[in-house]
């Protein structure tokens, strides 16, 4: 198993529980100056990881990209050969035909599927993510317990239902599930919108409006056999990106479900959101293959070019595109072995990290399309009929934008985070202290003790700023600046996070290591730049933007 040790506790209080970065937002109102140890990559859990990978890029090795794309089809018999290789039961014990593969080494699998297909990676991610066997384990014994196990045993698909057709982001569901006279059922009625392997599954879980034996209203999960009368299965959705990806709309039609199958919550919030890790499989794991891919596709490119005799990659543009890049790959790649190889509660900065990978993966096929200019644009099937080299930049770019919708728009999920830090600054009011600044620059390079000094400093003021909100009004709804504020406060706290993973990792991982340095400076550089800017815009009085929108 992972763990998280470099150094002695006494120079860096390392424990097996490293604190998180809400310990360090809290902090920053507080005299610990130290960045937490950043956690290690063991070298059995890495040969684990090695030999995983290692399958499925045979297991896709006859697999050709651009015909997926350009079909909007899987391969026959590919997911067969994926249940086969046990690539769809990567995390569940062998009790249960599992590969017992740990978070982290799940996630190499699905980034390096990802370089194949973003369609074929986000179906092993959801099945291992958010499906049915991503919940076995913390089910109960039981009915319901040995229901999926089932399923989960025999490598059945699975797939999770959320997002009906009034929209996502709905506190409740327009999905119902109301009791029959006896009690022994429920009668399932309402619709899908988008349900990821719905077409390939055989079993899943949605989210629905349960009316109780007491006919109140409940949020809760149906566990849900694809074979029972009632289920109708629409037609394959065709997205922008992530073509092939076996995606369609549900409907239920007075369905029966036995009462075991059914699993009550309580009021909504937030309800039917996929939990962290699967986020993470989902969207981070395919952008950090997005963006490893593009900086491949720039270093082939421009090899081969020179402009009046120069080569391509001595033009000073050029080589700051690729040193970006690199950056971003390296930033994207701490903060995700931050949130899966850390032990502690690491929900919030999984949460933060969908938007931290996915809009970098963005920004980098950006960045490629422009250093490949026209060739960047046009498909690699046109490339290819003309003899061109097929390096896939427009499918990228176009995988790359989908991923900051899928699992919820990007907007969103900044606002998200922003609102939880105010209602979790609404709960300490009055623990404000002011603490003089100390930073500690052990194991780090002039410009990156420059980089804890400015982070310390931003962290402090990101939190002085959610507690002075807090203090003011209690209700994260009534801020001044409404939305806009809290997507802010979160978009901030995901650049803070980014810098705090990087510069933990330079301290005590990478320490001593010139390249890795250097990657760290280049990140933090452009990350206290973008920290001016959303300061700025933070600080700017409302305007009446209703009224506007309505000219």
């Amino acid at each position: 198993m992972p763990s998280t040790s470099t150094g002695t506790a006494a120079e860096i209080g390392a424990t097996q529980d490293s604190p998180g970065f809400l310990n360090f937002l809290d902090a920053a109102a507080t005299p610990w100056h130290r960045l937490p140890c950043f956690p290690l990559y063991e070298e059995e859990d890495q040969r684990d990881g090695d030999d995983l990978v290692a399958t499925v890029a045979a297991t896709l090795a006859g697999t050709d990209p651009d015909e997926v794309d350009r079909t909007a089809t899987l391969p026959d018999g590919l997911v067969q050969d994926l249940r086969d290789a046990g690539l769809l039961a990567l995390r569940n014990g062998s009790a249960h035909g599992g590969l017992e593969a740990s978070d982290y080494n799940t996630f190499r699998v699905v980034e390096r599927a990802a370089r194949t297909s973003v369609a074929i990676a986000q179906l092993i991610a959801v099945q291992n993510g958010i499906g049915v066997a991503a919940l076995l384990p913390i089910l109960p014994p039981g009915p319901l317990h040995a229901f999926i196990a089932q399923y989960v045993s025999a490598g059945t698909v699975s797939g999770s239902s959320d997002t009906e057709p009034a929209g996502q982001n709905n506190s409740w569901r327009d999905t119902t599930a109301t009791p029959t006279a006896d009690g022994a059922a429920y009668v399932l009625n309402g619709a899908k919108k988008f349900t990821t392997n719905a077409p390939v599954a055989g079993v899943i879980v949605l989210t629905a409006a349960v009316q109780d034996t007491g006919g109140r209203l409940r949020l809760g999960l149906v566990f849900l056999d694809m074979a029972s009368p009632g289920v109708t299965v629409g037609p394959l959705h065709e997205f922008l990106g992530s073509r092939g990806l076996p995606n369609a709309s549900l409907r239920f039609d007075a369905v029966r479900v036995p009462a075991e199958q059914v699993l009550l919550g309580s009021a909504p919030s937030g309800a039917g959101q996929p939990p962290s890790v699967g986020r993470l499989l989902i969207n981070a794991a395919p952008a950090l293959a997005i963006a490893r891919e593009c900086l491949a596709i720039s270093r082939e490119f421009v090899a081969g070019r020179a402009v009046d005799g120069r080569p391509l990659g001595d033009y000073d543009q050029i080589q700051r595109f690729t040193a970006t890049t690199i950056a971003d790959i390296h930033a994207m790649d701490s903060v995700v072995r931050w949130c899966l190889l850390g032990h502690g509660d690491r929900g919030f900065e999984q949460a933060l990290a969908k938007n931290i990978c996915t809009v970098a993966a963005w920004q980098v096929a950006d960045r490629t399309l422009s250093v490949l200019g026209g060739e960047g644009l046009e498909t690699a099937r046109s490339k290819r009929r003309r003899g061109a080299a097929a390096l896939p930049v427009e499918r990228l770019l176009r995988d790359a934008r989908g991923l900051r919708v899928a699992g919820n728009v990007d907007f969103m999920v900044d606002i998200q985070a922003g609102r939880t830090l105010l209602t979790r600054h609404s709960k300490r009011t009055g623990q404000w202290r002011e603490w003089p600044d100390l930073v500690d620059c052990a194991g780090l390079s002039a410009a990156n003790c420059r980089h804890v000094t400015a982070l310390v400093t931003d962290t402090r003021r990101l939190s002085r700023t959610c507690a002075d909100l807090a203090e003011r009004f209690p209700d994260p709804d009534t801020v001044p600046g409404g939305q806009e504020t809290h997507r802010l406060i979160g978009h901030i706290a995901g650049v803070l996070l980014t810098m705090f993973t990087v510069l933990s990792r330079a301290a005590h991982v990478d320490a001593g290591e010139d390249v890795a340095s250097e990657l760290t400076d280049v990140h933090c550089t452009a990350a206290r730049h973008r920290l001016v800017g959303l300061w700025a815009q933070l600080s700017e009085p409302p305007r009446d933007f209703g009224r506007i929108s309505r000219v």
